[in-house]
């Protein structure tokens, strides 16, 4: 029983809040690190995209108003054709240098003056970004993904940065820029980076997640073997309580047999004609025979089921019990008995061999 207690106390698990914590975090790193890059990671990559290009399509705005314009005057048809035909090869080489799609130049009301796509002269642009933002002064840029419309509706055929860049005297507005930067290429590599960075970190939390499950699975064997031996150990002590009742029990009733079965035994025997003795000494002798059998059947179970086996004759067994089954099955049912002469001895023990015949004669009743 020490033994039993002692194995249960070395496989208590102790740490299983730990791993339940570490399987919770691992829960949360496989679903919250793809909804972080997509959340943030991503949004913030292409801030910085669109910051950079920004960036970009001031200087190349800068650059071109340097030699296209002058500061001193806003942007016009007639001012930029003197111009045009001097820097074209200019202005090609800054557009090749920088990989830009499409160049633009807006009057202040809006009206394309120039563009490298000649279809587009002529056309007004009346959103409301261009004159509440970029003809306050403020650079306006947007991500334009391939096969969707720029912000002035027309279908891109890469991913673009979409700039609009003012062109400002002091705080007056005197015309703008529009640059369409191609950032196909820059956008792939992007992709590619976070694609592969979320692998990596979904494969590691799904790998810790893995270990995670699998060590409490295997915990929960532990537990679940636990539980049966504490189980086993409270059905050990309660049977070893039984135990202990049923011995002194035992005990008690062979002290008062001990005093009964012999005085029967000596009242027969100086007495052994007196049929008025024997009408009462009988069914004494046969009552104190079945505390006996009884007391023993307590005390083979007071042993731990360490039982007396004996030499028997089963003729004799079934003779013997069938005195104690008129108590047990009900009135009507007659016990008949058809046994065989001369059968051998057995090596039993005499009570559980009793409960057995009794057993298969109640349930047959």
């Amino acid at each position: 029983m020490k033994k039993l207690q002692e194995k249960i106390s070395e496989d208590s698990i102790l740490k299983i809040r730990i791993l339940r914590n570490i399987l919770l975090v691992s829960l949360a790193i496989v679903i919250v690190l793809p909804l972080y890059d997509i959340l943030f990671i991503y949004p913030a990559f292409t801030k910085l995209l669109i910051a950079d290009k920004k960036n970009d399509a001031i200087q190349i705005a800068r650059h071109l108003s340097s030699f296209l314009v002058s500061q001193d005057s806003e942007l016009k048809k007639n001012l930029l054709q003197v111009h045009l035909a001097e820097e074209m090869a200019q202005l090609g080489q800054v557009r090749d240098d920088f990989d830009l799609i499409k160049l633009k130049f807006f009057s202040k009301s809006g009206e394309v003056i120039f563009s490298s796509d000649p279809t587009e002269m002529g056309n007004i642009n009346n959103k409301r970004y261009f004159h509440d933002i970029v003809a306050k002064g403020e650079v306006y840029a947007e991500v334009i993904q391939k096969d969707t419309e720029s912000l002035e509706g027309q279908k891109m055929l890469a991913d673009v940065v979409e700039t609009y860049v003012p062109l400002m005297k002091d705080k007056d507005f005197m015309g703008a820029f529009e640059i369409y930067y191609d950032i196909t290429a820059r956008r792939a590599e992007l992709d590619s980076l976070l694609s592969r960075s979320s692998l990596v970190l979904f494969g590691l939390a799904f790998a810790l997640l893995s270990v995670i499950s699998i060590t409490l699975f295997r915990e929960k064997k532990i537990i679940t073997e636990r539980k049966k031996i504490q189980a086993r150990l409270r059905e050990a002590q309660k049977m070893e309580a039984i135990a202990t009742l049923a011995g002194g029990i035992a005990h008690e009733f062979n002290n008062a047999l001990c005093a009964a079965i012999p005085n029967i035994d000596l009242l027969r025997t100086k007495l052994p004609d007196n049929e008025e003795i024997n009408k009462y000494t009988n069914p004494i002798h046969t009552s104190a025979q079945r505390m006996a059998n009884l007391t023993n059947q307590l005390l083979a179970y007071a042993r731990g089921g360490k039982y007396r086996p004996q030499q028997i004759s089963l003729n004799n067994l079934v003779k013997d019990t069938l005195p104690f089954m008129k108590h047990l099955i009900k009135a009507g049912i007659v016990v008949e008995t058809d046994l065989a002469e001369n059968t051998r001895h057995v090596e039993a023990d005499l009570t559980q061999m009793q409960m057995v015949l009794l057993a298969l004669v109640v349930n047959a009743a």
